[in-house]
C-alpha cells in the first residue's frame, strides 16, 4: 500500500527544508510558472542542499537525476546522480510521481506531498516532498528540483 498524499504548503512544518526552498523559488519565479535555472544560486541556501534532487526531463515520462544531495543519499541508501527516475523505488509510487511531475512541468507547481516513501529493502520513510519547475533557456520548464526530507527535518532559513 502506498501512503503518499498531496498536501498544502500550510501542512509543512515551519523551518522544514521545503519551506526554506519555497521562499527562494517564489522570489526567483517572480509570479511565473517557473524559476530561471541561471538564477539558481545554491550557495544562498546551503542548509537545503542535502535535501535537494535535480532532475532533467529526457522525454515525457523519463527523467534523470543530475544531482542528489547527501541527505537524499541517506534516505535512498544510495546516490541517485546519473540514475533514471523510478529505478530504485516502488513502481506504483514512481508512476504516481510521474503524474505529479507532469503537472509541475506544465506549469502547475509547486507541488507538495507527504507520506511514507517506499524504499527498497528499508520499508517506508516518512517524508515531505516539494516539486519545483525551472526553465534553462526559454519559458519551457525542463528541470525539476525536488526537496525530499524527513518529516521532522528542520534547517535554517536563507
Amino acid at each position: 500500500m502506498i501512503n503518499f498524499e498531496s498536501v498544502s504548503k500550510d501542512d509543512i512544518p515551519e523551518n522544514h527544508p521545503i519551506l526554506v526552498f519555497d521562499a527562494f523559488w517564489r522570489a526567483a519565479a517572480s509570479g511565473n510558472k517557473a524559476a530561471c535555472w541561471a538564477g539558481f544560486k545554491p550557495m544562498e541556501m546551503t542548509s537545503v542542499l542535502p535535501w535537494l534532487l535535480v532532475l532533467d526531463r529526457l522525454s515525457e515520462d523519463q527523467y534523470i537525476y543530475r544531482l542528489c544531495g547527501t541527505g537524499c543519499d541517506d534516505i535512498f541508501n544510495r546516490n541517485l546522480t546519473g540514475s533514471m527516475f523510478g529505478e530504485h523505488v516502488d513502481k506504483n509510487w514512481a508512476k504516481r510521481s510521474l503524474n505529479e511531475f507532469a503537472a509541475v512541468m506544465s506549469g502547475g507547481g509547486p507541488s507538495y506531498a507527504s507520506g511514507g516513501l517506499p524504499i527498497e529493502n528499508r520499508g517506508h520513510i516518512q517524508i515531505f516532498r516539494g516539486l519545483y519547475g525551472f526553465a534553462s533557456g526559454s519559458d519551457q520548464i525542463d528541470k525539476l528540483v525536488a526537496i525530499v526530507a524527513p518529516a521532522n527535518q528542520s534547517c535554517r532559513t536563507w
